[in-house]
């Protein structure tokens, strides 16, 4: 066969093995309906209460269990930083649009939980054509927020998007500025933070997201979410698992 059209057919296998994770064909740990609620405990004394809601890397892509989503090493995390019990709730939605956020929490209140983390969908930045659109919506999701709760709101970026091919070198640039916003309005608000992302591969199926992926997700919100409820500050430590 001749090696550029091999090389063609190689790379529309790899953008439809990406196109099907993003769609959730991968069979995500999470559905986008249903009344379930999931969680991961880790049994002790005080727990503390975290809500994750939102999309993106939140849904579990490329795992098939809570436990090696984010949810799972959160909840390990946290509970060995505090010595406390853990309860990592997720009201994950698939494709879920930022407007619809806090809609999706079902009314049934956040007031027991001592903090939540929003992460946007996948392709959220690319709804607005510039920052002060991605400003005006992301502005009027914390207002809904704040009506809501008074509980402290840890916002995750979007993982930036790695590779050279074109999709992605267009894509970069508005991950990097819808992140920027994220930024801004966390420091304008009250009790709001955010989270690094991370990165990923959208069209390498051998990088795609598994469980190391989503628990090195976990390692970037701990800091963040131990801060918000008066454990630590964020960046005193490098790896969080490690012991000291």
């Amino acid at each position: 066969m001749d090696p550029l059209r091999a090389s063609l057919i190689t790379r529309r296998r790899a953008i439809k093995l990406s196109e099907r994770a993003r769609a959730g064909l991968d069979r995500p740990p999470v559905k986008d309906d249903g009344p379930e609620v999931l969680r991961s405990v880790v049994v002790g004394m005080d727990p503390v209460r975290v809500l994750l809601f939102g999309s993106g890397p939140f849904v579990g892509y490329g795992v098939t269990a809570r436990k090696d989503a984010v949810d799972g090493p959160l909840a390990a995390l946290l509970a060995r930083r505090t010595g406390r019990g853990v309860v990592v709730e997720s009201r994950v939605r698939l494709g879920l649009p930022t407007g619809e956020a806090v809609g999706s929490l079902g009314g049934a209140g956040t007031a027991t939980f001592h903090a939540a983390v929003w992460a946007p969908r996948f392709g959220e930045e690319l709804q607005h054509s510039n920052a002060e659109h991605s400003r005006t919506s992301v502005r009027a999701f914390l207002q809904a927020f704040r009506a809501e709760s008074d509980i402290p709101l840890i916002l995750c970026h979007l993982p930036v998007p790695l590779g050279l091919d074109w999709r992605t070198v267009l894509r970069r640039p508005r991950v990097a500025r819808y992140n920027q916003v994220l930024d801004e309005q966390a420091l304008a608000a009250r009790d709001v933070f955010t989270a690094d992302g991370g990165s990923y591969h959208p069209v390498d199926p051998a990088h795609a997201p598994d469980a190391s992926w989503h628990r090195e997700l976990a390692i970037r919100i701990a800091p963040p979410v131990l801060h918000a409820i008066g454990h630590s500050a964020p960046g005193e430590y490098a790896d969080p698992f490690a012991r000291h």
